[in-house]
């Protein structure tokens, strides 16, 4: 919830109730003469949301991936790993600028053994190295962590249905594997609430024949 900033100026904490949409403050507050001129100003700057904006989103929120998901998470993991072999590698040329592990660590006026913070920050970008990779071999090698997207089911239903029509199998035997087809994905390919609905369209029986 965004909260009401009427309030900020003199408290410092803003209203608490919900902004109206398009404007800074609450309903309540829209009707004073600060809220009224915020008004005109917003207006003023035709920055309003239109209906037609709102369906866009919620179109846009409903449309299923083309891609599957974790081959995009993949991606964006190997894009965080070149930052962080990046830190890694800046690291160690601080590090080594000091001139040798035996200037990594010293005794401070106290004679107490002290590290020098290159090394506490090569080490913390080595831990961050360590815990991404282990991260990434965990979504590239368990096979039941990927989900299938539009464009795998798409071109996985078509591929096995194809064969299907040309084994000219009766009608029973072929409505008997789409059921098994759908049954599978549902069960090994780990499937998303959207892209299961839409598998359900392609090859659920009940739902085709209605």
């Amino acid at each position: 919830m965004l909260p009401c900033r009427y309030d900020l100026r003199t408290s410092g904490r803003g209203c608490p109730n919900e902004r109206a949409l398009d404007y800074d403050y609450c309903q309540a507050h829209l009707d004073t003469p600060r809220g009224r001129q915020h008004v005109a100003d917003v207006i003023q700057r035709g920055q309003l949301t239109t209906p037609s904006m709102v369906q866009t989103a919620i179109e846009k929120a409903k449309e299923i991936p083309e891609e599957d998901y974790h081959t995009s998470a993949l991606e964006q993991m190997a894009m965080a790993l070149e930052t962080i072999q990046s830190w890694v590698n800046e690291a160690r040329a601080n590090l080594d600028s000091l001139g040798g592990p035996e200037y990594w660590r010293y005794k401070d006026r106290a004679q107490q053994e002290q590290q020098h913070t290159f090394l506490g920050v090569y080490e913390r970008a080595l831990d961050r190295l360590s815990k991404h990779l282990g991260a990434m071999s965990k979504v590239s090698l368990q096979d039941k962590t990927v989900s299938l997207g539009k464009a795998q089911i798409d071109m996985m239903i078509r591929m096995i249905m194809n064969v299907v029509v040309e084994l000219r199998l009766s009608d029973n035997d072929a409505q008997r594997a789409q059921v098994l087809l759908l049954e599978l994905m549902e069960r090994e390919a780990n499937l998303s609430g959207r892209v299961d609905h839409y598998a359900r369209q392609q090859l659920d029986p009940a739902i085709i024949d209605a």
